[in-house]
């Protein structure tokens, strides 16, 4: 939960303790055991996983519709679907187990989709979490997630103010969100928040946040976030909002002379309409976007610092990109030391970045024509 908000309310990331978690194969000593469960004919996944050997891993195929809320507290656990289709309606918990799989399934129902908790290590791919009750995929409490390849839609169903996310990271949660679609959940497309990590790349983020304001395609609140090559457009109220102590950066590790290294693709930004913002910055926060290119309103607010940086390595000019240009749209400095700096950036319209309030400094460098 954020507790500040400016008038627009205005995250260096190692991801090296996450786990990248496949499918489980047997070997010759046939040492993973599978078991086929067909819930057209009263089976449950809950009866497969009771009766599992401990001491194997445990492949459990799904077939049809289960309609059961299912807890994994063992170790090497895949959950995969048949190849007519697999469906879990309920929430699937993950409670302190590693290496575990959710592959090729549907999610739906009443609460949240996957919650993962107390240091549980695990994947989401290849699936879809749709109208969960809650939020789509929950990672809290120190667990560590690989979430790729789903679709991530219509989450929030039943969900309070401020809740139904399609992603939500919580209580020092980690995760790699790579290629997924999260669009159109109730609140926001990803939360991260108290002491969370995520390293989001190459995900189509877009219509999320429905009923409320300071709702936002990614959200991020005492937390931190590295980012690039994401769509994140036409969410509710921003694009980006980094608030309360924290870090969202796209692009790899800083390379030598403080410049980009080239290796990742640009980041598209955009927020634009009325009560609309691409970037917001607020309460001592700080967002450095480098090889970006935004479209709609910025605002810096309260401590907080934005950085934006073309590509500028290379015999190449790259450009980033801030374009404010239509009715009611702003570039804005504001509150207490809000500052602004940008280096090889194409501003649309030029020269129309307003500071107000003490202190609100801006600082253009190698600005592009």
């Amino acid at each position: 939960m954020k507790i500040y908000r400016s008038v627009y309310r205005g995250a260096l990331l190692s991801m090296g303790m996450l786990l990248t978690i496949g499918l489980f194969t047997a070997n010759a000593d046939d040492k993973v055991k599978t078991v086929e469960v067909d819930c057209t004919k009263g089976k449950t996944i809950a009866n497969a996983l009771e009766k599992g050997n401990e001491n194997k891993p445990l492949v459990v195929v799904v077939q049809g519709t289960c309609t059961e809320n299912i807890t994994i507290t063992r170790d090497d656990v895949t959950l995969v679907a048949d190849a007519g289709g697999g469906t879990v309606n309920g929430t699937i918990t993950i409670r302190g187990a590693r290496r575990v799989v959710i592959k090729g399934l549907t999610v739906t129902g009443s609460g949240a989709g996957v919650v993962g908790s107390d240091n549980a290590a695990f994947t989401v791919e290849d699936s879809v979490l749709d109208r969960n009750d809650t939020d789509g995929i929950v990672v809290q409490n120190g667990a560590q997630a690989t979430i790729t390849g789903n679709t991530i839609t219509n989450n929030g169903q039943a969900a309070l103010p401020d809740s139904g996310r399609g992603i939500y990271l919580n209580n020092g949660g980690s995760a790699q969100i790579t290629n997924n679609t999260i669009e159109d959940n109730r609140s926001n497309g990803i939360g991260v928040f108290n002491n969370a990590h995520a390293r989001i790349q190459q995900n189509t983020i877009q219509r999320n946040g429905r009923l409320s304001v300071f709702e936002a395609g990614i959200d991020v609140s005492r937390a931190r976030v590295r980012a690039d090559g994401n769509i994140i457009k036409n969410n509710n109220w921003a694009a980006i909002s980094v608030s309360n102590s924290s870090d969202y950066r796209t692009g790899s590790f800083l390379a030598l002379g403080d410049q980009p290294d080239n290796a990742f693709p640009f980041e598209q930004i955009e927020g634009v309409g009325p009560n609309k913002l691409a970037v917001d910055v607020g309460n001592a926060s700080y967002v450095d976007l480098r090889q970006v290119n935004v479209r709609g309103s910025v605002s810096v607010g309260l401590q907080g610092m934005l950085q934006v940086r073309g590509d500028n390595f290379g015999p190449t000019l790259q450009c980033s990109t801030i374009d404010f240009d239509f009715p009611g749209g702003f570039f804005q400095a504001s509150g207490f030391n809000g500052f602004v700096r940008l280096q090889t950036v194409k501003v649309t319209p030029p020269s129309s970045i307003v500071v107000f309030g003490p202190s609100g400094q801006i600082l253009e460098q190698n600005v592009c024509p």
